[in-house]
């Protein structure tokens, strides 16, 4: 898969000062190609893995091949993290909430915008995951990046049992390789 970007740039005194320092000839547009192999990827899968570095183009890729947004929650800042799962039966909603590593009973009492930003991170995987149909792809973008290791290392491993007991299916992109080992996806 070959993804071009092309767009127009105004010219300013910033774009002139860049063509003039650095000698460039053309600062009036940018183009960007990013490149991906996405051959052989199963039609029946429940992880799916975009890896690469920052700034390589995983989030276009996501969006491109697959024609879908980035999965997106909203969440009610007058409830409780929990009761924002209101769709599920409490006892479902905290076990969701723990198959993405969140599992802090204070921390679901809170509402939302008091959390940290691994916090919330983890309760919008849960949130997206957890309104999926089996079958239906959500494309989850960072994943890892806002929280540490450990962090990362049990919320991969307790989310990957959890997509594989609920059918539902997801693509990563992260510029982490070691969720690789703990995911175990069907396809990277």
């Amino acid at each position: 898969m070959k993804i071009n970007l092309t767009h127009t740039v105004e010219q300013d005194k910033y774009t002139d000062y860049l063509a003039y320092a650095y000698d460039l000839q053309d600062t009036s547009k940018s183009d960007v190609i990013i490149e991906a192999k996405l051959e052989g990827i199963p039609s029946d899968f429940n992880i799916g893995v975009v890896y690469g570095g920052s700034g390589t183009g995983k989030t276009t890729i996501l969006k491109n091949y697959f024609k879908i947004g980035i999965a997106e929650a909203k969440f009610d800042s007058n409830k409780s993290l929990i009761s924002n799962f209101d769709w599920l039966e409490p006892d479902e909603a905290a076990r969701l909430l723990s198959s993405m590593g969140l599992a802090s009973v204070p921390t679901w009492l809170r509402p939302f915008h008091t959390l940290s930003n691994g916090e919330q991170y983890r309760a919008q995987l849960a949130y997206v995951i957890g309104r999926a149909e089996p079958n239906e792809t959500v494309l989850i973008d960072e994943f890892t990046s806002v929280v540490d290791r450990n962090v990362a290392k049990a919320m991969s491993n307790a989310m990957s049992k959890y997509l594989k007991r609920h059918n539902k299916r997801v693509v990563l992109a992260s510029c982490h390789y070691d969720i690789i080992e703990w995911l175990q996806p069907d396809w990277i």
